[in-house]
C-alpha cells in the first residue's frame, strides 16, 4: 500500500521532492532461511526410524503419513506426493525436494512420538499430533 502510494505521487508529480516517505520505515522485511542445514544429514538406526512411522492429523484436517523405506523416511503428502526425509538430528528431518527452511521436527512425550512440527520457512509453522 505504501509503496504503491508513492509510485503513484512520484509519477504524478515527476519528481521525488516532497514525498512523504515516512510509510517506508513500517515495512517489516521478509523473513528467509539464512542456514542451509543439507549437509547436516546422519545416519538413523532403522529402529529409530521405526518410531516415527504412523499417520499424523492437524487442527485443520490435513493428514500427513509417514513411512520407512530402506534405511530412510518418506513423507506422504496429500494428492500421494512422496518426499524423502533427510535426518539431521535425532527427531529433525529435511524434506528433500522442498526449498531451504523446510523441515519436519517430530514431538515425543517420554519414549513415544506424539505429534510433529513441519516448519516451512522461518515463520510458518504447522503442528499435527499423531493418530492412534
Amino acid at each position: 500500500e505504501c509503496i504503491e502510494r508513492l509510485s503513484l505521487e512520484l509519477i504524478e508529480r515527476g519528481s521525488e521532492a516532497g514525498l512523504d516517505t515516512a510509510c517506508v520505515a513500517k515495512i517489516e522485511p521478509v523473513p528467509f532461511a539464512l542456514r542451509d542445514e543439507r549437509a547436516a544429514e546422519i545416519t538413523l538406526p532403522p529402529a529409530e526410524l521405526d518410531r516415527f512411522v504412523g499417520a499424523y492429523a492437524g487442527a485443520d484436517g490435513q493428514e500427513i503419513a509417514i513411512r520407512r523405506e530402506g534405511e530412510s523416511l518418506q513423507v506422504v503428502l496429500g494428492e500421494g506426493r512422496v518426499a524423502r526425509l533427510a535426518a539431521i538430528a535425532a527427531n529433525r528431518f529435511r524434506i528433500e525436494g522442498a526449498p531451504a527452511g523446510f523441515f519436519i521436527e517430530f514431538q515425543r512425550k517420554g519414549d513415544a512420538v506424539s505429534g510433529m512440527v513441519i516448519e516451512e520457512g522461518p515463520s510458518e509453522r504447522t503442528t499435527l499430533e499423531r493418530k492412534p
